[in-house]
């Protein structure tokens, strides 16, 4: 009989495995050398110091990903600047006196998404997290 990886660890937890199969010696080595202590002991603030690091690397990656996005930023206001100047664009509102007729076309499509928000939070975004 084939064991699931679940069935074996507990078999051999229990010291009821068959120890015929190569998964079984394995299972029993590994935990053979997790009983063993290590023999290494760390300092007292070991354990502070690593956190200290992953927390400045934090700071460090989240400050980085502010100055690319305020770069991003300005390059992108440069180069609308750059292609208004260029171009030689004229803003005109006169297309929003052609499309007034379409009013109900505007409600309808301000309905449907309210619906589809409504219907997203309810089904999706509305599970509880454990």
């Amino acid at each position: 009989m084939k064991l699931t990886e679940e069935q074996l660890q507990e078999a051999i937890e229990r010291n009821t495995a068959e120890t015929g199969g190569d998964d079984e010696r394995a299972y029993q080595q590994v935990f053979a050398a997790l009983r063993r202590p290590s023999g290494r002991s760390f300092s007292a603030g070991f354990e502070d110091a690593v956190m200290d690091k992953v927390q400045q690397q934090q700071v460090r990656r989240r400050s980085r990903e502010y100055v690319w996005y305020i770069v991003g930023v300005v390059l992108m206001v440069i180069a609308t600047v750059v292609a208004v100047l260029w171009t030689g664009f004229q803003l005109n509102f006169g297309f929003l006196y052609s499309i007034s007729a379409y009013s109900g076309v505007f409600v309808f499509g301000g309905a449907f998404i309210l619906f589809l928000h409504l219907l997203d939070r309810r089904l999706l975004h509305n599970k509880k997290s454990v």
